[in-house]
């Protein structure tokens, strides 16, 4: 598979970038009309330029102009590095600087400098033009990439600039095709009877025909039906690869620059990030907490607060820690790099990197949870973020490499090999394909859920089991169904719960009821043999009693005394005592033996009352095995 590098191609106005990109590529990148009648590029163009090493190199040819800051920095976002431009007769100009440190908070390094216009300066001016240039990379990057001469206008110096663009691509290291594809969108087309194509450099992963993708931040469901890269059809895009994708079904209107096409389920977009920003030592001005400023990710581009974390101010040179608050939602990954601002000026005044993208705002009272787990992600080694994310975090369920991967940005080789580590020393537990828990975290909730079940009996001494559900909402609604599970069947196994009824009681429990129940009880009990066969309920004990008592709470106590084996509960919830019921089957067993059979109208010889009070009776013995219903009448199960 070929290796795709995307080369930004950067430098003032007028220094004459577009002239090298066509002199490398043979492709015109100003394509407007206003670009061809001003001189000047306006938007980001892109040309493919052919390698003899098997590289895929893209060209991105940005404006230099400060009036189009926007493109510029939409221009450069995807870079894998970049050529510095710089026209041997003006030298370094402001946006030579600018594109210098927006490639920097980008993260691409300055692959080579080629000083243009060289035919117009002799031999001394361009040797201070070189010196000029090597001291502010010196002075701003520390970095002392090849300079090079050339002339656009007989091409003098193009195939040493050649050769050493193919050495950089050769040199840089591959995107990671693993992560999850993502492509941010800086060109939307619409073709008569084909649809709505969109065009972009893939960030990351890969994608291919067919494949389902979501449009962010709105969400919206569309597929890859075709490819293209550089106007070349096909199958399968990479990371670093120029591609152009054809989406059915959504119409243009529909679509935006700066919108993000990704792989379904990966992201959600959002108004948060919590980031690390470093001021440029020259910035116009400090940022101060709260503040709004412009902010540019990928080729998205919203304003947004700036909340810091630590500090009131940041000053020029500084770094800190901050959420971003933002005014349109955006659909982020950790380790995204981006730059800001001033909102009504066309200059860049610092940037950074995303380290989390939080789901609520940061407090100054969430500052001890929230700033080492920053700076654990600020550290960027995967052993530091999970000492702190496994060890002293609040983990609810279990989390794969792939999800640590999307919540850091780190590699998932490097996560594997951490997360297997852990698992060996016993750090972890597995839950297979789910991922893994952090022991520690396991053994917390463990014992906190036996105490929640004995509050939970505490609580009621009347009730017979805690069901699954009433544990977990009371123990952590959000815990995952895998580790709660499990916690219940190792409390099981130890002895310290048992199952019954679909719920969980604690051995040998035992609870002392309240001396108005147990009063109660007793009063309750009297009534059940005082009414003899009769059955009893706890409305008619209320009613006995002119209302003084809670019918809910007689109904409990009687279903306790069931339980309890003290009652016997019938289908109609009335009970009557153990004794009663004996005497009641003495009377069926008698009669059946006369008789045969027992008929529904023989409740009131065998009883003493009707079929509305004798039914439930009955069915009880029916549902107990003592007598059998053929549809008409009853006969003993087991005749004796």
């Amino acid at each position: 598979m070929a290796k795709h590098v995307t080369i930004g191609i950067a430098g003032h106005v007028d220094h004459g970038k577009t002239s090298l990109v066509k002199a490398l590529t043979g492709v015109d990148t100003d394509r407007l009309e206003e670009e061809k009648r001003r001189g000047l590029s306006i938007d980001s163009g892109i040309a493919a330029m052919d390698t003899s090493r098997g590289a895929c190199v893209s060209l991105v040819d940005v404006p230099g102009h400060v009036h189009f800051l926007k493109n510029t920095v939409r221009g450069l976002c995807a870079v894998d590095a970049a050529v510095l431009v710089v026209a041997a007769d003006d030298g370094v100009m402001p946006q030579t600087v600018e594109h210098l440190e927006v490639l920097r908070f980008f993260g691409a390094r300055i692959g080579l400098v080629v000083l243009t216009k060289t035919d117009l300066v002799d031999e001394e001016t361009l040797e201070l033009a070189e010196l000029e240039v090597q001291d502010t990379l010196e002075m701003r990057l520390g970095e002392h990439p090849p300079v090079l001469p050339f002339s656009a206008r007989d091409n003098r110096g193009l195939e040493a600039v050649r050769d050493e663009i193919e050495n950089l691509a050769a040199a840089l290291p591959p995107r990671d095709t693993q992560a999850p594809f993502r492509c941010w969108i800086d060109r939307v087309k619409g073709f008569p009877g084909f649809g709505t194509v969109v065009s972009g450099t893939v960030l990351s992963g890969a994608i291919a025909e067919n494949d389902p993708v979501h449009l962010l931040p709105m969400g919206i469901e569309s597929r890859a039906r075709s490819l293209e890269s550089h106007h070349t059809k096909q199958t399968r895009l990479e990371a670093g690869q120029r591609a152009g994708i054809n989406l059915p079904k959504i119409a243009v209107r529909q679509i935006r620059r700066g919108m993000l096409l990704a792989e379904p389920g990966v992201l959600e977009p959002g108004y948060l990030l919590n980031v690390e920003i470093r001021m440029l030592q020259n910035a116009r001005r400090p940022i101060r907490n709260r503040q709004r400023v412009k902010l540019y990710l990928g080729t998205s581009v919203t304003n947004t607060m700036v909340v810091l974390m630590d500090r009131e101010v940041l000053a020029q040179g500084e770094q800190g820690l901050a959420q971003l608050r933002l005014m349109k939602p955006l659909a982020a990954l950790p380790r995204d790099t981006f730059v800001m601002a001033l909102l009504n000026e066309q200059v860049i005044i610092g940037g950074g990197r995303v380290l989390e993208v939080p789901k609520e705002k940061f407090r100054p009272k969430k500052a001890s949870r929230v700033l080492p787990l920053l700076e654990a992600l600020r550290a960027g080694t995967i052993d530091s973020y999970l000492d702190r994310f496994f060890l002293k975090g609040v983990i609810d369920r279990p989390v794969c490499a792939r999800d640590i991967q999307l919540k850091t940005g780190l590699q998932i080789g490097d996560i594997e090999k951490e997360l297997e580590s852990r698992l060996h020393a016993g750090e972890l537990l597995s839950f297979g394909k789910r991922g893994v828990f952090p022991k520690a975290r396991f053994e917390v909730l463990r014992d906190q859920t036996l105490k929640t079940v004995e509050i939970l009996f505490a609580e009621d001494p009347l009730k017979k089991t805690a069901v699954p559900d009433e544990i977990r909402a009371r123990l952590n609604p959000l815990l995952d169904d895998l580790p709660f599970r499990r916690i219940l069947t190792e409390l099981c196994g130890t002895g310290k719960l048992a199952r019954q009824d679909g719920g969980f009681r604690i051995p040998n429990l035992s609870l002392r009821l309240s001396e108005e129940r147990q009063e109660l009880i007793s009063m309750l009990m009297d009534y059940a043999q005082q009414s003899g066969l009769i059955p009893v309920g706890a409305g008619s004990f209320c009613k006995l009693h002119d209302g003084k008592y809670n019918k809910n709470e007689v109904q409990r106590l009687l279903d306790h005394l069931h339980a309890e084996k003290r009652l016997v509960r019938l289908n109609n919830m009335r009970f009557m005592t153990p004794q009663a019921m004996e005497e009641i089957k003495r009377r069926v067993r008698s009669h059946i033996k006369k008789n045969g059979k027992l008929g529904i109208a023989d409740c009131a010889d065998v009883f003493g009352y009707g079929r509305n009070v004798g039914i439930p009776v009955l069915d009880y013995l029916d549902a107990v095995g003592f007598t059998l219903w053929d549809g008409k009448c009853r006969t003993l199960k087991q005749p004796s």
